[in-house]
């Protein structure tokens, strides 16, 4: 179970009162607060991972997140169970071969368009959102997109590693001007490989080639970058 509070700053309430009521929940207008009143932002869900397999090898994983708000999510009259509303999700299934130097395969798709535009990830009073330095904390391709994903990942004797990443993604569908991915609605698919090699297991020198079919407002079809990264 996850719950994200974004509050205070500048101008906005931040004394014990509000903390309390952002702690029980009390702190959105569908409990009798005003849209002015209500101490932030927020984010809820729950994530899990199951093992189906008594030798752990497929794995199926997945994300359900709401935004501010409770709507009814099963609704029958017997059985009845709330969520955060306006809600959106991610699904995937990884399988894994050989215990000595892996060979792991997975598909996912996430959504993240949560039924009415622009809302996930996007707030009226802090107005940059669920991002930092206008990037995504969430979902890499930020709000009301959608992108499917399978990755081949094989692992060798040196530990090196060989990743193969294919995505079909649908970026920014209601053309958002706040989406930092792309300022209007892009649907491109995607292939990146990268080729990372462990050193005196304290350097990790990669390779990444990444080919598209679209030009990105960040990034042309073709793209090579090198990555160096140490342990300390």
């Amino acid at each position: 179970l996850i719950r994200v509070a974004q509050f205070g700053g500048e101008g906005r309430p931040k004394d014990f009162d509000t903390i309390l009521k952002m702690l029980l929940g009390n702190d959105t207008t569908n409990t009798d607060l005003t849209f002015k009143d209500q101490p932030g932002n927020q984010l809820a869900g729950v994530d899990f991972i199951i093992r189906p397999l008594k030798k752990n090898n497929l794995i199926l994983y997945g994300q359900y997140f709401g935004e501010d708000g409770l709507d009814p999510i099963i609704d029958d009259g017997w059985i009845g169970a709330i969520f955060p509303s306006k809600r959106f999700s991610l699904v995937g299934l990884r399988k894994s071969f050989y215990r000595e130097n892996p060979l792991i395969i997975s598909m996912e798709q996430v959504d993240t368009f949560s039924g009415e535009k622009n809302i996930t990830y996007n707030h009226a009073i802090y107005k940059s959102g669920y991002r930092y330095k206008m990037m995504p904390i969430g979902a890499n391709i930020d709000a009301d997109s959608k992108a499917f994903k399978l990755v081949i990942s094989k692992y060798f004797k040196n530990n090196d590693n060989l990743k193969i990443t294919a995505s079909d993604l649908k970026i920014n569908r209601n053309n958002s001007p706040y989406n930092p991915i792309s300022p209007y609605k892009q649907n491109y698919k995607e292939l990146n490989i990268k080729y990372t090699k462990k050193y005196k297991n304290k350097y990790f020198i990669s390779i990444y080639f990444s080919r598209r079919d679209a030009d990105n407002i960040s990034l042309k079809k073709n793209n090579i970058f090198f990555d160096v990264k140490s342990v300390f």
